[in-house]
């Protein structure tokens, strides 16, 4: 099979949960990447990766590259009271999505290579890196 979108995850990234565009028969999570060889279509697609990061001594890193050309790209946090530089994407407030508070960061019009990085501190005994991100290309 050919790969048609082949990106790495964050170090540590664990417990992978692919939905959108991404379809069983044919995308695999192996050696720390997300690999698909599913067809692209002309139009819209939306992937979305749900992992959840470790945590040392309360500070977690998100650093990732957009594989393609990104319309538009979204992480999203919980709303924990841990401290959040980003790099890369705008801090677009908080909102309340269902399951209580949530950050969430996003950005427009990312080029191929684009780097997105997010270095999280403060993290609580209580509190995890979790991280659901999603992009519409």
């Amino acid at each position: 099979k050919r790969t048609t979108l082949n990106f790495a995850l964050p170090p540590g990234a664990a417990d992978v949960h692919l939905g959108g565009g991404f379809h069983e028969c044919c995308v695999k999570v192996s050696d720390g990447k997300v690999v698909d060889s599913m067809a692209v279509l002309p139009g819209t697609t939306q992937y979305q990766l749900t992992y959840t990061l470790p945590v040392s001594g309360g500070r977690a890193e998100i650093a990732l590259a957009s594989p393609a050309p990104v319309q538009h790209f979204m992480i999203f946090l919980p709303e924990d009271g841990s401290k959040v530089e980003a790099r890369g994407v705008g801090d677009s407030g908080v909102a309340d999505m269902g399951g209580g508070k949530t950050r969430y960061f996003k950005a427009e019009n990312l080029a191929a290579g684009a780097a997105v990085k997010l270095s999280i501190s403060g993290i609580g005994a209580r509190g995890s890196a979790g991280s659901r991100a999603s992009a519409r290309t």
